[in-house]
């Protein structure tokens, strides 16, 4: 029988049934005060739309980042202490899919309530809404996978964290959508589900077949949630705007300030189109120095348990990459692509393609890469996110 919220997290993935999940957070729900999510943007929509369709009550969202004071119709709370002010007895649910962000996010909770909070595992909601288990004991289910269609872009922001600016010239290119396809068929068959696929570039709004991309992924059983990152320079048409609401789409616009020139236009189109969508400012919200590309002596194991991006998991020109940053040292040539690392999609044999993506996703040690990064663990706080080069 379970009693307490830390059982249902603990015990969920192997022990508990969906109906057995739903039971226990429906008589729970009678004593909470409701749910705030933490963090908004779209994993924190794919939360809120699961609670809703349960009929748990929502609270609103809690996002130290976020300006505006509602989002998608809840309030905005702007800290774990103004949270507190309201509500002494809520169950917070953590969007960030990042192990080391969610500890930060829970200090914070702690602190803004002097005591130790309530934390729903996510997970297990996606687990009531999927009926699959996210532990990845259970299978092979990935939580999130950004996949870099193109490599060009409006932009060339100096700490871009997929490098694109650079990309040498050969490369500066959108990739094929024959092998865009190829890549996320194979992903599909591989893996029991992908709960948030993050279409990413380079500015994937330049991908001339994006609407058919779309489409395509949302055909596709086990891929839930699709994402679009955009940075406010280029307006959509209609036919994708008409893909991206049909298909659900969710849209994240990240302000860079004056060079994302066309960020109202774009906001007013997705609006307008009726896809949920949002906008945050590249100065308000943590961009990581991972320092230069460069070789260092020691430290890349601390630098990868630390890591905030260590589980950024990348699709890129056929494998499928544990950090967003890997693709791009190895065409580089910093070193060549290791299987250990990273999984050839390439591979026909679907239960050979299956055993490696899973050893590959349960990796404890650092990557070759590390060696050349300082990982995503200092934040960049002078005001030069977003700064743009000019060469």
């Amino acid at each position: 029988m379970v009693n307490s919220v830390k059982q249902i997290n603990n015990y969920y993935a192997d022990k508990l049934s969906v109906e057995d999940c739903l039971a226990f957070l429906n008589d729970y729900s009678k004593k909470a005060d409701g749910f705030i999510i933490y963090g908004c943007m779209q994993t924190g929509v794919r939360i809120k739309d699961i609670l809703e369709k349960n009929n748990f009550k929502i609270l609103g969202f809690l996002d130290d980042y976020w300006k505006e004071d509602v989002y998608v119709g809840y309030k905005v709370f702007h800290s774990a202490n103004e949270a507190a002010e309201t509500y002494i007895n809520p169950c917070f649910t953590i969007s960030s899919h990042l192990g080391n962000r969610q500890k930060i996010m829970i200090d914070k909770l702690k602190k803004g309530y002097n005591k130790d909070v309530e934390v729903l595992d996510k997970d297990v909601l996606f687990y009531i809404n999927h009926g699959k288990s996210l532990d990845r004991n259970d299978g092979v289910i990935l939580n999130k996978v950004d996949f870099i269609i193109t490599n060009c872009c409006t932009l060339k922001c100096r700490d871009c964290c997929t490098l694109t600016p650079y990309v040498s010239k050969e490369n500066r290119a959108h990739i094929s959508f024959e092998s865009v396809k190829n890549d996320v068929l194979a992903l599909s068959k591989a893996s029991d589900g992908v709960i948030n696929f993050d279409i990413i570039g380079g500015e994937p709004l330049l991908f001339p077949k994006l609407e058919e991309l779309i489409r395509f992924v949302h055909g596709l059983p086990n891929i839930y949630q699709i994402m679009v990152d955009t940075n406010g320079t280029i307006v959509p048409k209609q036919s994708l705007l008409n893909a991206m609401r049909e298909c659900e789409v969710i849209v994240h616009i990240t302000d860079y300030g004056e060079v994302s020139f066309a960020k109202e236009k774009v906001l007013k189109a997705f609006n307008d189109a009726g896809i949920i969508v949002s906008m945050r400012s590249a100065s308000l919200f943590s961009w990581y120095d991972f320092g230069k590309i460069e070789e260092r002596a020691e430290g890349e194991q601390y630098r990868w348990d630390n890591c905030n991006s260590r589980d950024c998991i990348t699709m890129y020109k056929g494998r499928l990459h544990l950090c967003a940053r890997d693709p791009r040292y190895v065409e580089n040539g910093l070193y060549c692509a290791d299987d250990t690392e990273s999984v050839d999609l390439t591979v026909t044999d679907e239960e050979k393609l299956r055993f490696m993506m899973k050893k590959v996703i349960d990796r404890k040690n650092a990557l070759t890469g590390c060696r050349f990064c300082g990982g995503a663990i200092d934040i960049i706080n002078d005001g030069t996110q977003g700064c743009q080069l000019t060469k």
